[in-house]
């Protein structure tokens, strides 16, 4: 255990070197900047709210529980993280990491002692697996370490189970409880990569499992799910209808294209999570599965050498890993990602140390035939992939592309340089110094091609770092206080709208409320993508949802120019400009506070006829002319409002007059959901730009009303003639009932303790 501390943390600081040369702590650029570290940042504020509920900070506005629960909120690293202060976040991300490290190795080692594996060859797999190229491929994911823990602690569980050890089956329940807790997602991924191993393991001679052992395991689990039901609910019914599906299985085309990938990482350490392989061309997949140094190498000799239950279960991995099967695993998102793999490397290891406890020789030529196996996969790999990114860019690659996949093929012949010394000598002493050489290359080199540093070489992007300016120096203010109004980022990060509490009309996530999929449609965001950015018409679009502030940070157009991303103007409406240091801010011209009113209405079936003839037509300015309702609202509608029409030629200018006109005096939300004042000339209906999710419920002076679905998604209230206070409160739906199967869920458990207490003492 020491040995393998100590060489853990060695190995990890030397790792991330590069990211703390660069930034004094660790950081990675794309989804560990753009996510994880302002998810974290908006975790620790809704957290220490006392009442995480509503999120003013993600999307328009949205459940935390719903969206979180795959991220943040329930990583015990995540709650670590909450104890230090906003100014040393970073440092203590860094922290956790080497947290995260340390379990991880030790669940490994632990699960590989529990298997009979000498503790030498232990302190190895478990190495292999926490520096394993899943481990490293997916590091800026900082959630994704969490389930590579848990998941030998479910496998240890299942083992003692089939074993009829005592206390078991309270093991299975705790096991499966953790695995469900901690990642909803990777849960999925996780239990049947488990289901797998079981029906294997009763395979075993020295098992002896019956069809009842198997439904009383599967009962134990499904108790532990009762456990996580207070989190795991909500999720549920948040995910109902999310836009973000699962990818289409049936195209054997893209299921062939994304089976070779897999096969090319089998073999090759990941440099690069991303486009920029050698099928870079097609969409990004979350692969990686490559071992250290001994790849599949020993895991292939054993199954050749071995016909057991472990031989059978490498086989099925592996087959499951490259052929369509491995759309099992997935949920949710596209069946071509990998998310399983670090399932599939724990097997490999297991079956690799038992080889090398038998202390049979690795003769050379095994190291020949597989670095031919290898080269043959490489090659049809690197073909394919040149031949579709010619087909589909008009040539084989890019430099960026030539850059990361030179960087990959040196890793590949490191690796074998270090499997033939390990060949040569045939000692786990050697493998070891193996497996920590290559550990401490390829970590470093993995964190460093996701910096600032390299990614000015790979995208020609602006000298002076990004992730500097967004996440390090922090120049512009964070908001302490509540929501008032919302800000529109110009920047390169979408998310720094929340790492600086402003809300905002931009963010980047996984996580869509599917109540918002006609108005995202309607101002031009594509539906399944992580990204909620208008693409045209934000002129109107910052009217309608209230925004007071738009931030353009300094390098932000020139990111633009250098990635071609195309951006909508804004000039229409900037005014007040305040030049700061890293950044400008401009008042928005035609900013309406949040609860305004309307004159008039049309029906929410002519907006779909209109983006039918105009796919660029102003949505959010239609909407501002005319409350959008839907044909049963009608009725009500046509009782406070006049008829409307779409109308072309429409003045921004006079259409923001209108609103102005009636507006909340005040206006306050919290993470309960909002308050606001309105003095009311005469009955109307009172518009919000927030999502009209069933959590809600509105009062008005106290009195419960109805909240009515407008403008695509958005909400609105009947408000009677005079001065009122309105107060939305939000619960997220399914949070009770979920609190209910819990507690079933502990009177279970409970019961299971009782049950093992009493065998327990029966047998003494």
């Amino acid at each position: 255990m020491k040995k393998l501390t100590f060489l853990i943390l060695l190995i990890t600081i030397v790792g991330i070197l590069p990211s703390i040369v660069q930034y004094g702590c660790f950081i990675m650029a794309t989804d560990m900047a753009d996510q994880e570290v302002p998810f974290i940042i908006e975790t620790k504020r809704m957290l220490m709210s006392g009442s995480p509920l509503w999120s003013w900070n993600h999307d328009f506005g949205d459940n935390f529980i719903g969206s979180y629960t795959f991220y943040t909120l329930t990583s015990p690293f995540v709650w670590i993280n909450c104890l230090f202060p906003d100014r040393w976040m970073l440092a203590g991300i860094t922290f956790t990491l080497l947290l995260k490290m340390l379990c991880t190795g030790w669940a490994a080692l632990a699960y590989l002692r529990r298997m009979s594996v000498s503790k030498e060859a232990s302190v190895v797999g478990a190495l292999m697996y926490a520096f394993s190229s899943y481990a490293l491929s997916n590091l800026f994911y900082y959630h994704f370490l969490e389930p590579m823990m848990v998941f030998p602690l479910l496998l240890i569980a299942i083992e003692r189970y089939l074993c009829n050890e005592r206390y078991s089956r309270t093991g299975m329940v705790l096991a499966s409880f953790l695995v469900f807790f901690i990642n909803y997602y990777f849960a999925a991924c996780s239990m049947i990569a488990a289901a797998l191993y079981a029906v294997c393991r009763m395979c075993s001679k020295g098992i002896h499992a019956s069809a009842g052992k198997a439904a009383g395991g599967l009962l134990l689990v499904c108790i532990g799910l009762l456990l996580s039901s207070f989190v795991l609910l909500p999720t549920v019914m948040h995910l109902q209808g999310n836009p973000r599906q699962a990818g289409d299985v049936s195209e054997l085309y893209h299921a062939l294209m994304s089976s070779i990938e897999r096969l090319y990482t089998l073999f090759v350490p990941k440099v690069v999570e991303g486009t920029n392989t050698a099928f870079y061309y097609y969409p990004f997949s979350s692969n990686a599965a490559s071992v250290p140094v001994v790849g599949l190498l020993l895991a292939g000799l054993y199954t050749m050498r071995h016909h057991d239950w472990l031989s059978l279960l490498v086989v099925l991995a592996v087959a499951c890993y490259i052929t369509p099967l491995n759309g099992l695993f997935s949920l949710f998102t596209n069946p071509g990602y990998t998310r399983w793999a670090y399932a599939l490397t724990l097997f490999v290891i297991l079956a690799s140390m038992k080889l090398a406890d038998e202390h049979q020789p690795l003769k050379m030529r095994h190291c020949w035939n597989y670095a031919a196996i290898c080269c043959m996969a490489l090659a049809v790999s690197y073909g394919v992939g040149m031949y579709l990114n010619h087909k589909n860019h008009g040539s084989a690659y890019d430099n960026s592309a030539i850059m990361v996949n030179s960087i990959t093929l040196a890793m590949f012949l490191l690796q074998m340089l270090l499997l033939l010394a390990y060949a040569k000598h045939n000692t786990t002493a050697t493998l070891l110094r193996c497996v920590v050489v290559m550990s401490m290359v390829y970590f470093p080199v993995r964190v460093l091609m996701n910096t600032d540093a390299m990614n000015r070489n790979l995208y020609n992007t602006e000298k002076r770092g990004s992730i500097r300016q967004y996440q390090l120096e922090n120049r512009l203010p964070r908001h302490n206080g509540n929501f008032k109004w919302r800000t529109d980022f110009m920047a390169q990060y979408h998310n720094v709208s929340m790492a600086k509490n402003r809300p905002a009309v931009a963010t980047f996530n996984s996580i869509q409320n599917n109540k918002l999929s006609r108005l995202l449609q309607a101002i031009g965001c594509q539906m399944g993508c992580n990204t909620v950015r208008a693409f045209k018409n934000v002129v109107s679009l910052d009217a309608l949802m209230s925004v007071k502030e738009i931030i353009e940070y300094d390098n932000y157009r020139h990111w633009c120019q250098a990635l071609k991303v195309r951006e909508p103007s804004r000039e229409p409406c900037l005014t007040g400009k305040r030049d700061k240091a890293g950044y400008t801010v401009y008042d928005n011209k035609y900013y309406i506070p949040m609860g305004f009113t309307y004159d008039s209405f049309i029906r929410e079936s002519a907006i779909d006829s209109m983006l039918a003839t105009d796919k660029q037509a102003d949505v959010p300015l239609q909407l501002l002319a005319n409350l959008a309702v839907p044909d049963s609202l009608l009725a009500l509608a046509s009782s406070v409002l006049e008829p409307g029409e779409l109308r072309h030629g429409l003045s921004i200018d006079s259409v923001v007059t209108q609103r102005r006109k009636v507006v909340c005096s005040s206006f306050t939300g919290d993470t309960q959901g909002f308050k606001a004042t309105v003095d009311m000339p005469r009955q109307n209906l009172l518009f919000f730009s927030v999502v009209s999710d069933k959590g809600f419920k509105a009062r008005v002076d106290g009195i419960e009303t109805a909240i009515l679905p407008v403008n695509l998604g958005l909400s609105a209230i009947m408000v009677d003639e005079g001065k009122h206070k309105v107060e939305f409160k939000y619960v997220p739906p399914g949070l009770y009932h979920g609190l209910l199967l819990t507690l079933a869920g502990l009177l279970l458990t409970l019961i299971v303790i009782l049950t093992d207490i009493k065998t327990h003492t029966s047998k003494s």
